[in-house]
């Protein structure tokens, strides 16, 4: 015994470790992904996570408004809270995390499965009615009652009488359950299913809910084994009332603790997913499979027993409070905290198509799972509207067979009674997923997240069973290897938006969405006309799923043609998109967007005013007003629009770029000077605001802080041409004319095409004496403008300074053609004659 025991210590202490390094190892490719799929709207464009200023909305109706959850889970925010505070938006910090949570829940399994199985393994029948000490006993000495609770072998009297020990259960050798957990959470470590949960973000809610969840069943497992539920609250009392020992003593004061924290932890699993709410059902079915009170009421029906069984467990204080919180968390989520926006409904509209078309995917599900090649991000699902498909036949009949092979191993060995609880564990954690209640995705793998635990725990107990070592342990190897390299592989799809969106869109068994993302990954990386190819496979994808209304794909079909300067086409694709969807407000924005470029600027207010009818909330839409009414020379109707769109949404930088740019215009720079410097503690990556705040400092006379700014916003972006132009400028004042001379030529290397650019080449130039090469320049910036006053009458200058009379006097002349009162072309003009 004391052997033994070693022997288990010492295969968990190399274990742990053994476990943690395997799951690191696993997903260390993943750490330098970047954010991809939803992380866009729940991290990258989250401004609520970014400002613990907003911590208060996760307990308010405008969580929906700005987490990018479509249901209330605060918990999950709530971690993207703390991981901005630490990473910021540095990608590798959130990956750390997730792959951290997936450790966690892996050694959460390791210690669930022990528990779990350490309980059945000891487990002993307790008294059966007519076993407990009748009173007439009198008082029995306490450890002839503790009979129910320890092993009592069983041995001949010196009469030749037999003594009858209590019945036990077929036991699992301690290192037989420390291998099936070891092997257990192992394959759930490396398991590709649950490559999408660890790489993405923004699915981190199934890492967390399942982390609270298997705490809550550990916590629960605890509870059982202190307030000994082995022998039932009725058997104990009876046993109390005939003198056998006080029950004060069997329960112990830790159990309360226990039962609350079990409570909580379940409360909180269920505000990290909805999908938690399957917790109870496996516990219940856990203590259903295992409890040998059925087998030990031989006198009743079978169904009778199974009765007072399950009675005895609903009726239980602790899973009434599973019970209880459950209803008050349904209350939370479809009364107190329901998104109003969460508008989704069946696959055409049926339930008979859905349970149909979910018995398909159930059996997509068990196929990726057990070979685990064809994973995809977005699956393409087929609805089924007959029964008479393979589709639906073979799967129904895979699910029929695994009833009936669990109904038959019911008595069998008791690794069977394992086998039968992974089952269960999987068919019920995927309860939540199946649709019953609709969701945005059909078919996904992050669903499988926690089910999967039971397949591991199923696969785990078959191998195991093989009698053979010479087979057992190379297939156990062979399928680790396997999971490890096809996870690896997974893990380096998800790295950006581009290869994760190219990679599904190889696949047959991508969806619409995917060629529409790959679209739009085309259109950012400028190939509008691939971008355009992606968007009609989408809609041919669509239309084969019944989706015709897919709005999305013509309002970024828009976005195209806008970038394509292809107007006529663009104004088309998003008519076409808001006669989908009326109330598709960003249709509307942009469509305003482009009549303003079109020069219809009474259509342009038309449509902007329809989105903010749509939105009265919707902050671009104002800002976009702003930019017309200006355009129109209404400054002050400009200025009201961009307040109301700062009042919407305080975080908004280029409503105060604009209405920085108002004040500039009016001179107002004291204005203009407050304007930028609020932009730029709202978001000081804002390269426009720091060079138009150096230009304020310029006219100011700050040239120092004017050269800051523009070396701030050049360190942001060494691509923008006007800041080098701006510097120069600045540089120039300050007397640093071959400083000029630099910034000045870097910005007509980045934009040739500026005639202002070569301008100031030419009168950086002038200044240093270098007449030659500054006439080049202006003659230059003439090409490119000819109506560019101020470079012929630079050019009159160097002619006259060159003693060229004639050429300077027809320079002048022709600055005056242009621009009548220029003053300085009059004089020279006059001093000249």
């Amino acid at each position: 015994m004391k052997k033994a025991y070693q022997n288990n210590l010492y295969l968990q202490n190399i274990t742990i470790p053994i476990i943690v390094v395997l799951t690191i190892i696993t997903y260390l490719n993943c750490l330098p992904n970047q954010f991809v799929y939803d992380d866009t709207s729940t991290i990258v464009e989250n401004r609520l996570i970014k400002d613990w200023g907003n911590f208060h909305d996760l307990i308010t109706h405008d969580y929906f408004k700005y987490s990018g959850e479509l249901t209330y889970r605060p918990l999950v925010t709530l971690s993207y809270f703390i991981d901005y505070f630490l990473w910021h938006m540095n990608p590798m910090g959130y990956h750390m995390v997730n792959v951290v949570l997936h450790t966690l829940n892996v050694m959460l399994i390791y210690f669930l499965v022990l528990l779990l199985f350490r309980q059945y393994s000891t487990y002993k029948t307790p008294y059966s009615h007519n076993q407990l000490p009748s009173p007439s006993q009198g008082r029995m000495k306490r450890k002839v009652c503790q009979q129910t609770f320890q092993s009592l072998p069983c041995k001949g009297n010196t009469t030749g009488e037999k003594k009858l020990a209590p019945k036990t259960q077929p036991r699992l050798d301690q290192i037989s359950y420390a291998c099936l957990a070891s092997l257990t959470c192992m394959l759930f470590a490396v398991h590709p299913i649950s490559s999408e949960v660890v790489n993405v973000i923004s699915y981190r809610e199934d890492l967390i809910t399942t982390a609270f969840s298997i705490v809550s069943f550990l916590l629960y497992l605890l509870y059982r084994e202190r307030k000994g539920t082995q022998t039932s609250l009725c058997d104990l009392l009876k046993i109390a009332d005939s003198g056998g020992f006080s029950l004060s003593g069997h329960f112990h004061t830790g159990t309360v603790f226990l039962c609350a924290g079990a409570m909580a932890a379940y409360f909180f699993a269920l505000l990290s997913k909805e999908s938690a709410i399957v917790l109870p059902a496996l516990i219940f079915f856990f203590d259903l499979l295992f409890n040998a009170r059925i087998r030990e009421n031989v006198r009743l029906p079978l169904y009778f027993a199974v009765y007072k069984t399950v009675s005895k467990i609903i009726r239980s204080p602790f899973f009434l409070g599973y019970i209880g919180i459950s209803l008050v968390y349904l209350t939370i989520r479809f009364f107190i905290f329901h998104n109003p926006q969460e508008k989704i409904v069946y696959p055409e509209g049926s339930f008979f198509v859905n349970m149909l078309t979910m018995t398909k995917v159930l059996g997509r599900y068990m196929s990726n799972i057990f070979l685990p090649l064809n994973l995809n991000a977005d699956y393409h699902v087929l609805y089924l509207k007959t029964p008479l498909t393979l589709s639906f036949i073979i799967p129904l009949f895979v699910l029929i067979s695994i009833v009936i092979i669990a109904i038959r191993l019911r008595e069998k060995r008791h690794h069977y009674r394992i086998m039968i609880f992974a089952t269960l564990w999987f068919f019920i954690s995927v309860l939540p997923v199946m649709n019953i209640i609709p969701l945005a995705n059909v078919m996904a793998d992050r669903y499988l997240y926690l089910p999967i635990l039971g397949f591991c725990l199923f696969l785990s107990t078959t191998l195991l069973q093989l009698k053979i070592s010479i087979i057992k342990y190379p297939v156990i190897i062979s399928l680790m290897i396997f999971y490890i390299v096809v996870t690896v592989t997974r893990n380096n799809v998800w790295r950006d938006e581009f290869t994760l969106w190219y990679n599904s869109s190889q696949s047959p068994l991508c969806s619409f969405t995917t060629y529409n993302n790959l679209g739009t990954q085309y259109n950012k990386k400028g190939y509008p006309d691939a971008a355009l190819l992606c968007y009609q496979k989408a809609l041919q994808k669509a239309r084969e799923v019944g989706f015709a209304q897919y709005a999305t794909v013509y309002y970024n079909m828009g976005n195209v043609y806008e970038k394509k300067n292809l107007l006529n086409q663009a104004v088309t694709a998003y008519k076409k998109a808001i006669q989908i969807k009326p109330d598709y407000q960003q249709a509307h924005n942009n469509l305003g967007k482009v009549y303003f470029v079109l020069n219809r600027y009474d259509d342009a207010i038309a449509e902007y005013n329809n989105a903010i009818a749509i939105d009265p909330n919707f902050a671009y839409a104002y800002n976009n007003l702003g930019v017309l009414y200006n355009k129109l020379g209404r400054q002050e109707d400009a200025v009201i629009a961009y307040k109301k769109a700062l009042s919407l949404d305080p975080q908004y930088g280029d409503a105060y770029y604009n209405l920085g740019n108002i004040y500039e215009t009016r001179e107002q720079y004291d204005l203009a000077l407050e304007v930028y410097q609020t932009a730029l503690k709202v978001d000081p990556s804002q390269v426009y605001v720091h060079n138009n705040l150096g230009t304020i400092y310029d006219k100011k006379g700050r040239l120092e802080d004017a050269i800051a700014e523009y070396n701030h916003a050049i360190r942001l972006d060494s691509a923008y041409p006007y800041s080098y132009n701006n510097l120069g400028a600045s540089l120039i004042k300050k007397g640093d004319r071959n400083g000029a001379l630099a910034s000045f030529q870097k910005a007509v290397d980045l934009l040739p095409d500026q005639p202002d650019f070569h301008f100031n080449i030419g009168y950086a130039l002038l200044q240093k004496g270098d007449l030659k090469n500054a006439l080049k320049e202006f003659e230059m910036t003439l090409k490119l403008a000819p109506t560019h006053t101020e470079a012929l009458f630079c050019m009159g200058t160097i002619y006259s300074r060159r003693g060229e009379k004639e050429k300077a006097i027809k320079s002048w002349q022709g600055v005056l053609r242009l621009n009548p009162n220029h003053a300085k072309a009059k004089q020279y003009l006059d001093d000249f004659r």
